[in-house]
């Protein structure tokens, strides 16, 4: 039998595109993961119950979204959010880059406690970085004044499911 010879050239393209069908095929898979919003947008969320109310948030689940966060966007629905989640506690912090308007940190421990709150973070304080008092597992960002508004204060207990 014959053994044959491949060029390092031929090789090389076999092996690009074996990666770009690879990344295709998880960019597809990563849109279709979630389900699709009433604003038309695909991704996870946690329904939130807060002291005086609940919301809506996003889950920022791939490091794309996690880097955007609520960048780029016009405005937010009054009783929605985005929630950060992190593998460990730590002290992650947060910029308003790309912001269009102010906004609310809560910064959340692993038991569910607030343990400090950013109040009416103005888009004009990038770059800036906001940091949490204490390390933290779960960020959560909602318009500015939410906060106040829901009864969240340093110290609440919240609740978070799917």
């Amino acid at each position: 039998m014959r053994k044959r010879h491949y060029s390092p050239v031929v090789i090389f393209v076999a092996i690009l595109a074996i990666i770009l069908v690879t990344l295709a095929i998880l960019v597809a898979f990563d849109v279709r993961l979630g389900y699709k919003s009433t604003d038309g947008d695909y991704g996870f969320f946690a329904a939130i119950t807060l002291p005086n109310g609940k919301i809506r948030a996003r889950i920022a689940d791939t490091p794309l979204l996690a880097e955007k966060g609520l960048g780029d966007l016009a405005s937010l629905p009054s009783d929605h959010g985005m929630l950060f989640v992190f593998n460990k506690p730590g002290f992650y912090g947060f910029w308003m880059k790309n912001m269009r308007f102010p906004i609310d940190i809560i910064w959340i421990d692993e038991s569910l406690q607030v343990v400090g709150i950013n109040s009416n973070v103005a888009t004009s304080t990038y770059p800036k970085v906001i940091m949490p008092p204490l390390p933290v597992t779960y960020v959560l960002e909602v318009n500015a004044g939410l906060a106040e508004k829901l009864g969240v204060e340093k110290g609440v207990k919240i609740e978070m499911r799917d």
